[in-house]
C-alpha cells in the first residue's frame, strides 16, 4: 500500500518514555503517556509494516453533539438536510 493516510493509531513504534515496543502513535498502552506519531522511535505502519512514513498536517472537527441533537428528531428529514449542508460546506472550505 502506498500513499495511504494513516491516523495516529495506525502508526506503531517504541515509546520514548518506557521503551515499550508496541506503542501506538496516540498513546502508549504500557505507561499510558499520550504520544504523537513523531515521538515514536522506529515508527512503522501497522497495516503494511512500512517505515517509509510521511507526516501531514491535519485539521480536526469537533462537534457539540448535545446542541445538534436538540434539533434532530427521529425520522426527521432535517438529519439528511443537515448532513448534505455540512458536506457541501466542508468541500467548499476544505
Amino acid at each position: 500500500m502506498t500513499s495511504v493516510f494513516l491516523p495516529d493509531r495506525y502508526v506503531t513504534g517504541t515509546c520514548p518514555h518506557c521503551g515499550y515496543e508496541k506503542a501506538r502513535g496516540d498513546q502508549c498502552e504500557n505507561c499510558t503517556k499520550v504520544l504523537e506519531p513523531t515521538d515514536l522511535i522506529n515508527p512503522r505502519s501497522t497495516i503494511s509494516g512500512s517505515t517509509n512514513l510521511e507526516v501531514r498536517e491535519t485539521r480536526h472537527l469537533f462537534l457539540k453533539l448535545p446542541l445538534i441533537e436538540k434539533n434532530w428528531q427521529p425520522g426527521s428529514s432535517q438529519r439528511s438536510l443537515f448532513g448534505r449542508t455540512w458536506l457541501i460546506r466542508l468541500r467548499r472550505n476544505g
